[in-house]
């Protein structure tokens, strides 16, 4: 059986800091990861929050989420066509624009990944979810 690290990643911007993204320009900010670990029929749940620090990047290439040494980077393409697949790709950048603006305010995907913990192979999913700061502030008031 191998081991599995799912990590859930929520970000919340302001429409500035959408629309410098999508204008190509590199956003940091402190979001919130929740990483559980499974293992057969034994989990970490109920995970803690860990608040870190995110730097979105606009790229040209396929969604990749990375680990660093205090939170994530997370690419995200710009445009809507996967060169390497050569199909359409609906995760991109302009989802983040205001609904007037051909957007849809939010941008939610999920990443399969692999790695090794003590020699060991683990399943990596990403699940991430970027919303606007106003959904936050929904949500807490």
């Amino acid at each position: 059986m191998t081991l599995t690290l799912s990590v859930s990643h929520n970000v919340f911007l302001t429409k500035a800091q959408r629309y410098e993204l999508f204008s190509g320009k590199e956003v940091e900010v402190v979001g919130v990861s929740v990483p559980i670990w499974y293992y057969q029929d034994i989990t970490s749940e109920p995970g803690n929050e860990v608040f870190c620090q995110y730097k979105l990047i606009p790229c040209d290439h396929k969604i990749f989420v990375k680990h660093t040494s205090n939170g994530y980077a997370i690419h995200l393409p710009e445009k809507s066509f996967d060169l390497e697949e050569k199909k359409p790709n609906p995760l991109t950048l302009k989802n983040i624009l205001d609904y007037k603006d051909g957007g849809i305010e939010w941008l939610a995907f999920r990443q399969f990944g692999k790695a090794k913990k003590n020699k060991k192979p683990v399943n990596i999913v990403h699940f991430v979810e970027i919303k606007t700061i106003e959904e936050l502030e929904k949500s807490i008031s």
